[in-house]
């Protein structure tokens, strides 16, 4: 048994010092109150407390006390949580972190997800580098996080798969010795094989557009899994939250709003779609405007909410859209929401009002019917109440038309007066967007020129007389009375196919002036 007793002792020597590390964190940081470093708390506290309660059965070899601690072990669902089931939860969440994971892993499973936990860490020195350069930074406080990043580099390097396998190699030993000696006959103690950490994989990311943050964030773990280096760290960290702020949401350029049990979150968007304002043809005037106003958003100057309205199918989504492809690297950041998530906007908006990033919320197709109240929270967003208006947020939104609320059909016997308050508190909505943005109906010229413009992003090779000729009858077998830039799209797609399910390569494209 002494071989098993100075092995429980080397475990509870590794826990210890993990603890220690824990304790300081957890108490001078936010970092481990929650979510994984919770576990690991848990964990290591478990293991240390347990096998502090076998050491002097162990030592006394008193068997009765033995078996009662053994089945302590062991999973049993009427028992309090076990060492083991606490590595399972560990395990569990490590693995929904890991196996969908849209950024480069670096180290083991369990310390990217630590180093994550850190990158998205809301204490004070975190929150002070986003405003204030290190230089402004107190001494005092400098040199309080620089022994948190020692402490936390022992937690770091805590093998949870190995002091866990570890410690069920003991257990088996027990129990076998136990066995031998005809003092434990209960066949379904068995000493569970664990999951493992290290067997955990990533999504592949091969056709991932890393933003600038997800780059600099993996530069900056790759020098925390090296080991604390003091100021040099704290002063590296220091500069990656001054750029790129403390948040998880730093990793996505478009977010969704998702409702859950506790209300809802932003749900980062993995690949936005790649829309750019040089694959849309025929309406570059509107386009400049849009740019215009998301410019001057940008550069920190006033800039209105915007209404694109107009025919069905000329790009008002795209032009949104393209937005974000050309002006994320100057920190515009998109969020889509549908209408029914217009009573929610106060606290979509709370989530990121004092962010580095800047904001535009975005509605595609909205109106509201007569009958409709739900358009009331978004007057009072758009026009600011008591609390003044997020200066890092817009609100674009798109419609077929320029009334977003429909016109009620007025009873009969109303003076002027009553008819006009109707009507104004209809409108109200559409006077909350300073810029609207007009999408005419292309004329045949246009329409032409956007064909051509697809079958060009698309390598498509046709004589132009030969595509739109397929293009007019294409049309009139679909019943596209009114064609666009997306019939244009659907249209080049479906003559792809055609090509394609003929056995023939498309026929090489001639652009004819």
């Amino acid at each position: 048994m002494g071989t098993i007793v100075s092995r429980i002792d080397a475990l509870l020597a590794a826990c210890g010092c993990v603890e220690q590390s824990v304790r300081r964190l957890y108490l001078e940081t936010r970092l481990f109150q929650t979510g994984i470093g919770g576990l690991l708390v848990t964990l290591a506290r478990m293991l240390q407390s347990e096998l502090l309660a076998l050491l002097p059965a162990l030592q006394s070899f008193d068997h009765d006390l033995l078996k009662r601690r053994l089945l302590v072990f062991l999973p049993n669902p009427a028992q309090e949580p076990t060492s083991l089931t606490s590595y399972q939860t560990l395990f569990n969440m490590v693995a929904a972190r890991v196996e969908m994971a849209w950024h480069p892993v670096l180290g083991t499973p369990l310390q990217d997800c630590l180093l994550e936990a850190l990158l998205a860490d809301d204490n004070l020195f975190h929150r002070k580098a986003e405003v204030a350069p290190l230089e402004a930074i107190g001494p005092g406080l400098i040199d309080a996080y620089e022994g948190l990043l020692a402490a936390y580099s022992t937690l770091l390097h805590f093998d949870a798969e190995g002091i866990m396998t570890t410690y069920q190699a003991i257990n088996r030993e027990i129990i076998d010795d136990l066995r031998r000696r005809e003092l434990l006959l209960e066949e379904a103690l068995e000493v569970q094989p664990l999951p493992r950490l290290q067997a955990l994989q990533p999504c592949p990311l091969a056709d991932h557009r890393f933003s600038p943050a997800e780059r600099a964030a993996a530069a900056l773990k790759s020098r925390l899994l090296e080991g604390p280096t003091g100021l040099e760290l704290a002063a590296a960290l220091a500069a990656f939250f001054s750029t790129y702020s403390r948040s998880e949401l730093r990793n996505y350029l478009a977010f969704r709003w998702v409702a859950d049990g506790r209300g809802g979150r932003l749900l980062g968007v993995h690949n936005f779609q790649d829309v750019r304002f040089e694959h849309l043809v025929g309406y570059e005037e509107r386009f400049h405007e849009l740019i215009r106003n998301t410019s001057a958003f940008l550069a920190g100057k006033e800039a209105n909410n915007v209404l694109l309205y107009g025919a069905r199918g000329t790009g008002k989504s795209s032009s949104v859209r393209a937005l974000l492809n050309g002006f994320h690297e100057h920190g515009l950041r998109m969020i889509e929401i549908d209408k029914e998530q217009i009573f929610e906007l106060h606290e979509i908006i709370a989530c990121v009002r004092d962010r580095k990033e800047r904001f535009i919320i975005f509605c595609d197709d909205l109106s509201f019917e007569s009958d409709d109240t739900s358009y009331k929270p978004l007057k009072v967003v758009l026009d600011g109440s008591l609390e003044a208006r997020a200066g890092n947020v817009l609100f674009y939104a798109t419609s077929n038309t320029k009334d977003l609320v429909k016109r009620p059909r007025l009873r009969e016997g109303l003076e002027w007066s009553e008819e006009r308050a109707i009507l104004d508190e209809k409108r109200g909505i559409d006077d909350r967007f300073g810029l609207k943005i007009h999408f005419t109906i292309p004329d045949q010229a246009l329409s032409h020129r956007m064909v051509l413009k697809h079958a060009e992003l698309r390598g498509l090779r046709t004589p132009t007389a030969e595509l739109l000729r397929q293009f007019r009858i294409w049309c009139g077998m679909n019943n596209h009375d009114q064609p666009s830039g997306r019939s244009a799209r659907d249209f080049i797609t479906w003559f792809m196919n055609q090509c394609a399910g003929d056995g023939e390569s498309p026929p090489p494209f001639r652009h004819e002036a």
